[in-house]
Formats: C-alpha cells, structure tokens, sequence
C-alpha cells in the first residue's frame, strides 16, 4: 500500500510538474507577445528623445512622486509624427535600474553579448577589431566582474577551472578587451578570463558574463534630473527583443511618468523603447553617482541558462525612439 501510493504521488508530482512547465511555457511566450515588439499607433507616431536611465537595486525606493501611486490615472504618451520630430523639443526618460523588469537587462543584452570572445570569433558583434577605439562615451568604464561578493553572478573558479576576475572591458570609452573562455583565449594565444561557464555538467562551456555594470560616475542623480526641462521617467521595463549581432532593441515600458521643469509630474501611457545599444553607449552625457548592483537573474544563451548580475548608476543618452500609440 505504501510503495503504491510513493509511486502514485511521484507519478502525480511528475505529471504536474509537465503540466505547470507547459503552462508557464505558454504564459512566458504570450508574455513576450504583449511586450516585446514595437507598433506605432495608426498615424506612425514615434517620438525621438534624450534618454536618462538612473540607478538602482531592487529593495531601492522608487523616486518620489507628486501623488500617491495608488491615484495613478495613466496619460497618452506625448509623440511627436515624423514631420514634427525635428521641432520637438528633446526629452529626457528615466529608468531605474534593478526594479521588476528593470533596465539594466537592456545594456547587458545589447552591449555585453557583444563583447563575448565568441562573437568576435565569428565576426557577429559591432565590437569586433575595435580594441584600442573608443566605442563608449568618456564617461563609461564598462566592467564585468566574477569576484563581487554576494551577487548573483559571482563564483570562485568558472566551470573551465579558471579564478572568477575583475575584467575590464571598456575604460574611459576605449575598448580595451572582451570576455573569454579557453577554447577562445587558447585560439587566440592567451589566458582565459575566467568567463568560461555552463548551465550544468550535461552542458559544454562558453563564454558568458558574470556581474556586469557601467561603474560610478561623479554627478547627483538629482541634478540630472534637475537639469532636465522636458520628459519621460520610466519607472519599469517590461520584456524586449535584441539582436545581438548589431544591438539593436526595442523594450516595452510598463510604468512612465512624464518629466516637466526637471520635476516628475503625470503618469502615462505603455510605449516602448527603440534603439542600439552601442549607439547608447557612446552617447552618454551625464553619469551619476548613485551606482548599486540591480537584481540577479538568468541569462539565456544557446540553450543554456547561468545566473548573471547586472547595475549602472543614473545615466542620460540623448537620443532613443519611443513608440507606442497616444489612442
């Protein structure tokens, strides 16, 4: 009776198991339907403006607004059609870093994948051969480091057997060097960078980042914000697709506010963010000095999931694309 009932519930846990995975499944692709790709409404309308993501960790308060989050009533987005684009006045949009869905995914999907070795090996990122370039604003030092305590994306020794390493990868905007693992480091005659990872022992290694994150910068997130006259603060991101090989990348905002006189006022509407990560890099023009770690998470390559760390500090970019509709 017992050996008939463990075997009866390990059959039930089993089948439950397939059924809450295809469910999840389903719910994770339908998620990615809803928010991952752009359509401007039924005039065209996209709206081109400075762009300003701040810092954050995920127990870090949301900035403060005008009314209580609860009376939020959400607003049309204020876009501007093609015509008018060049005599729109620039906008500048906020997001914080490290919240649900936050922003720091964006850089580490359209930057850090491409400065992986195996990329630059196939010749599939925008950062190939452009060591000792700059590629970044002069106020980006990009670093991905295995060693942080206690973040996700720390380890002892990599799934190859090489130390975890500070690496850095952007300094002052010059590219200096890429992530490696030893198959690419040994092909290219030099040591890896102790980023060869794998999902688990039935995976082979490759290049992956570990904690990545532009470092501190020396302005006041308030004067950022300050010094901006006119636009969006994004206080979540939602899901987003992008193409590795060029950084191109569109990501849903779920949670905006409009930004007037350097003040956070009116909510508005879900739009998304359209854009290239390089692009994003080298137009940088204020950095704050508010830098935290966001929250852990997995990243998805090849088939293979590790769990990775990303942060930043505020930062402003003077140009993206949001599109969306103001119906």
């Amino acid at each position: 009776g017992r050996a008939g009932r463990r075997a009866g519930g390990r059959a039930g846990e089993r089948a439950g198991g397939r059924a809450g995975g295809r469910a999840g499944r389903r719910a994770g692709r339908q998620a990615a339907k809803q928010t991952s790709a752009c359509f401007p409404g039924e005039d065209g309308r996209f709206r081109r403006m400075s762009v300003c993501f701040p810092g954050g960790h995920g127990q870090t308060q949301s900035p403060p607004l005008p009314f209580p989050r609860e009376d939020v009533q959400s607003q049309p987005l204020p876009f501007a059609t093609p015509q008018e684009q060049d005599q729109s006045h620039p906008l500048a949009l906020f997001i914080p870093w490290g919240r649900a869905g936050g922003g720091g995914v964006l850089f580490h999907e359209a930057c850090g994948h491409g400065l992986e070795a195996d990329h630059v090996a196939k010749q599939s990122t925008v950062f190939a051969g452009r060591v000792g370039e700059l590629v970044a604003s002069p106020l980006v030092t990009l670093i991905d480091d295995g060693t942080m305590a206690h973040e996700w994306g720390a380890f002892a020794v990599d799934d190859e057997g090489r130390p975890a390493q500070r690496n850095v990868l952007i300094e002052d905007g010059v590219l200096i060097d890429f992530m490696w693992d030893e198959l690419r480091a040994r092909a290219e005659g030099r040591a890896s960078s102790g980023n060869g990872r794998r999902q688990s022992y039935k995976h082979l290694p490759m290049v992956r980042m570990t904690n990545t994150y532009i470092a501190n910068g020396e302005t006041d997130p308030g004067d950022i914000i300050a010094d901006t006259d006119s636009g969006i603060f994004v206080a979540q991101l939602g899901g987003g697709q992008v193409n590795t090989v060029n950084g191109d990348f569109v990501f849903g905002m779920t949670e905006a506010y409009l930004i007037e006189d350097g003040k956070i006022t009116e909510p508005i509407r879900e739009g998304n963010l359209i854009g290239n990560g390089p692009e994003v890099l080298t137009s940088i023009d204020a950095l704050g000095n508010d830098f935290e770690m966001g929250s852990p998470g997995t990243c998805g390559k090849d088939g293979q999931g590790v769990a990775v760390g990303d942060g930043t500090p505020t930062l402003r970019v003077p140009a993206l694309t949001v599109g969306g509709t103001a119906a």
